[in-house]
């Protein structure tokens, strides 16, 4: 009878200890993967995670739709997290050196819930690079808006005439800064459109239509990322249609055209391009959500 209680206080005990180790953890500031989904991955078109993924640490969702009013596509996904560990960037071959991958690829490699295309480092040699806290290249080029991420997960715009070049780019009111995007240009600021197509950099082709996609921060740890497809946008038209949604605090414009992707649950989601073809270029860079959930 006493050895069989000393085998269930041993059990029970190994059980508690189990479930002692499943946390919520901090991701380290390096380049290696958020932890394992629980879950399917790359989810199956029709399984429950196909649209939606939860677990303590992260909570996203999928959604995609025609717009008749704006006569585009898009394709966005939300996204909250429990940490700015969580927001995290990658490369197909690092950021000390050139190389592409298709997003998607580069998204299961990294077990990210959510990714996008970043800001194409590798082709503006006076691009700022930053990435989960080492600086890679230390330049800024003329009338390039910056985003700086800090280790909290918010973003903070900084507008070229406000001279970027001239601040510290690896700190920003106290904190460190984990990610700095350099493409832009921005287009909301604290609520308000910030966005003018007569300053905004040539490679963002501002006054053509062109498949656009934009970074958005809604909240502490909430965030938006969004594409729109088929005809595409200017940037002006596609900041305002950002302004039909509630909630957007800060937007930031990434590399757009056929570099413009969004993969979710390790599945590339917006496979149209502005000629209604599958077009699709791969990219340098990557920013994406990972889970936190150290499950044991």
């Amino acid at each position: 009878m006493k050895r069989t209680l000393t085998l269930i206080l041993c059990a029970v005990c190994a059980l508690l200890s189990c479930r002692a180790r499943a946390e919520v953890v901090t991701l380290p500031l390096d380049f290696s993967p958020g932890m394992k989904l629980q879950a399917s991955f790359p989810a199956k078109r029709g399984s429950e995670e196909f649209n939606h993924y939860e677990d303590p640490s992260i909570t996203a969702t999928y959604e995609s739709a025609h717009s008749d009013e704006w006569h585009v596509m898009y394709y966005l996904a939300r996204i909250k997290i429990a940490n700015g560990s969580q927001l995290r960037t990658a490369a197909a071959a690092g950021f000390d050196r050139r190389g592409v991958a298709r997003t998607e690829v580069m998204a299961r490699r990294m077990n990210a819930v959510a990714a996008i295309n970043g800001d194409y480092y590798t082709g503006n040699a006076g691009r700022y690079v930053l990435r989960q806290g080492q600086v890679f290249r230390d330049g800024m080029a003329e009338n390039q808006d910056l985003l700086l991420i800090d280790e909290d997960g918010d973003f903070h715009i900084i507008l070229a005439e406000e001279h970027p070049e001239t601040m510290d780019r690896t700190t920003i009111n106290g904190k460190r800064v984990n990610n700095a995007l350099c493409f832009g240009p921005a287009l909301i600021r604290d609520g308000e459109v910030v966005m003018n197509p007569d300053r905004a950099p040539a490679a963002s082709n501002p006054k053509s239509g062109e498949r656009r996609i934009a970074l958005c921060q809604m909240g502490p740890l909430d965030y938006m990322v969004i594409t729109v497809a088929y005809s595409g946008m200017t940037l002006e038209l596609f900041t305002q249609f950002l302004a039909t949604f509630d909630g957007i605090q800060q937007a930031y414009n990434l590399d757009g055209g056929n570099s413009c992707h969004l993969a979710f649950m390790g599945n590339w989601r917006d496979q149209t391009d502005s000629n209604g073809g599958d077009d699709y270029r791969s990219v340098p860079d990557i920013v994406y959500f990972a889970s936190a959930w150290q499950a044991e």
